[in-house]
């Protein structure tokens, strides 16, 4: 597990979330400066490909993440290409990380083994690189630019209305690429090669509002 320590503002965070973006794992510490507690996103489910290092092998991974809440989480391989070794073909589907209030744990579908651990009250533990809730707005006013509407190729739902190949806002910075669904409260779909394939988000969207400006 890579562990993110530390208390940070906003700023901060902005800067873990573009440096980090391949990361597995990230945990941060939340400095009470600019609001009481950190955003949240709606209940959703995302799936993603990744290459995985399993038992010192690189492999293809089909993973899903079911999000309820910033402290109730998990994400399951759900397909994954076979290892095969000397001793046997093993497989990595089934394994899982998961977030139930402060208590982490991890199962490996290989080994059999679950690990779990407590994590310390004013962290903030996202299941990915990249995955802090932080709306729009805020990562617009943090960068000093609007967001870019922009074509993605993630297929977008919002309950039972879905999009294939839906619009996003990109946010890239440099050479960090990091787009996010067209919906407010900043939900990524691309945070440098990393791609979100589907996402179901539960609820209606929440369209970004872009304020109006009188004409010279």
């Amino acid at each position: 597990m890579q562990e993110l320590m530390g208390k940070f503002n906003r700023w901060a965070v902005l800067a873990i979330i573009l440096v980090v973006g391949g990361a597995t794992i990230g945990i941060v510490a939340w400095a009470n400066q600019a609001r009481a507690e950190p955003n949240d996103w709606p209940p959703l489910v995302m799936k993603y490909n990744v290459e995985a290092a399993v038992s010192g092998r690189s492999i293809g991974e089909v993973r899903q993440l079911t999000y309820k809440s910033r402290t109730s989480w998990i994400e399951e391989v759900i397909e994954a290409d076979d290892i095969v070794v000397s001793v046997g073909t093993f497989n990595n589907a089934g394994s899982y990380q998961k977030l139930d209030g402060r208590v982490y744990a991890e199962y490996d579908a290989i080994t059999g083994r679950t690990s779990t651990e407590t994590i310390p009250k004013g962290v903030v533990m996202i299941p990915r690189g990249g995955f802090m809730p932080i709306p729009i707005a805020v990562l617009e006013s943090i960068l000093g630019k609007p967001a870019e509407k922009v074509a993605t190729t993630t297929k977008v739902c919002f309950d039972d209305d879905c999009t294939e190949r839906a619009s996003g806002w990109d946010l890239s910075e440099g050479k960090s690429t990091f787009v996010f669904a067209d919906d407010a409260r900043g939900i990524p779909v691309q945070i440098g090669n990393f791609v979100v394939t589907e996402v179901l988000v539960r609820g209606a969207q929440q369209p970004v509002v872009r304020e109006a400006h009188d004409s010279d």
